[in-house]
């Protein structure tokens, strides 16, 4: 009998888990912006880039470098036509 009842803790134990790490999961997701790629085109800077995403609320200087440290580009004039960049997300 004893068996049973520490099987059945267990087994309430590993689903509360599961279900907590669920309810994690499912609210971290909702609290972080999704990013988007975008395709460099031809002659396109990362300014040119920038000012098409950013919005009005984010200083665009800040958000070019949020997208070099996102995609480790320490030369911002050797992008290629084709290239795809991760664009973080406006806040």
């Amino acid at each position: 009998m004893r068996t049973h009842t520490i099987g059945r803790l267990l087994i309430l134990c590993l689903v509360g888990i599961f279900l907590f790490q669920a309810a994690v999961q499912a609210s971290f997701s909702e609290s972080m912006p999704a990013q988007q790629e975008v395709r460099v085109e031809a002659h396109q800077t990362l300014w040119d880039i920038a000012a098409m995403h950013v919005n009005d609320d984010t200083d665009i200087r800040s958000y070019i470098y949020d997208i070099k440290q996102l995609n480790h580009i320490s030369d911002a004039g050797q992008l290629q036509p084709g290239q795809i960049l991760k664009l973080p997300a406006c806040q």
